[in-house]
């Protein structure tokens, strides 16, 4: 039993200590999870302009 009480506490204290660093670097975090989610929203569109054979430096000139 007590070791079942040490495995939740435990656990609570590990997600505190998650939620907590989260919150203290959500300046760091926040960019970096926008950029991920525009990165894959845009993948299809860089692969259908190379299938076109348009050069990739050209596609990172526009805006």
């Amino acid at each position: 039993m007590a070791s079942k009480n040490v495995n939740i506490a435990a656990s609570l204290i590990i997600i505190f200590l998650v939620v907590a660093i989260l919150y203290l670097l959500k300046g760091l975090v926040v960019p970096l999870l926008f950029a991920l989610i525009f990165g894959v929203m845009l993948f299809p569109v860089c692969r259908f302009f190379e299938k076109w054979r348009f050069p990739r430096a050209w596609l990172q000139l526009c805006p």
